[in-house]
């Protein structure tokens, strides 16, 4: 496994899909970095936020301390009950367990935008802690099918001391797993 800066990742995304591994000691923040380098390495990239541990207001938040707009942006968010008056860019599905759900809205999502896409999933980790790895495995197979697809990019979050050898699995079926440092 390599470790790389978000800069050097964001030099080297497109068309792959990345597993980056997350210490927890800088979660956010690091987790932060890396959108926000992405995200200005191409001025016409659309992302597709799948969040799983922190609600989409938070992850708008952050976005907003790095003078990111949320226009390219569609957030689904696996944490905030569903609600009315959302914006045209947020899917509330609730609780982080309905797999299914969130295959249908990240479908429905890579429909949403033209051109230039990336599917960021912040975090593996938190989808562990409501269903066995078995599943999640099977889950990201089949997310990493819908990127290879549509053909647009994925990034996945996960921590790398998590859940034995998932991380390892993962390997499988992405391009690259690299640290982030």
């Amino acid at each position: 496994m390599k470790t790389k800066t978000a800069q050097q990742i964001a030099k080297d995304w497109r068309k792959k899909i990345i597993l980056v591994m997350v210490d927890s000691d800088d979660y956010e923040a690091a987790s932060r970095r890396l959108l926000a380098a992405v995200m200005r390495s191409s001025q016409t990239l659309s992302c597709i936020y799948l969040t799983t541990g922190k609600p989409h207001k938070t992850i708008e938040a952050g976005l907003a301390k790095e003078r990111l707009g949320s226009s390219r942006f569609f957030f689904i968010d696996a944490v905030s009950e569903p609600c009315d008056n959302l914006p045209a860019n947020v899917d509330c599905l609730g609780a982080s367990k309905g797999l299914t759900q969130m295959g249908i809205a990240i479908s429905n999502a890579i429909f949403r935008f033209k051109g230039e896409r990336i599917l960021f999933i912040d975090s593996i980790s938190s989808l562990l802690l409501y269903n066995p790895p078995d599943i999640i495995l099977r889950f990201m197979h089949s997310m990493a099918g819908k990127i290879r697809s549509n053909e647009i990019s994925g990034i996945m979050l996960c921590l790398p001391k998590d859940y034995g050898d998932v991380a390892t699995r993962l390997a499988s079926f992405v391009d690259e797993v690299v640290q982030l440092k």
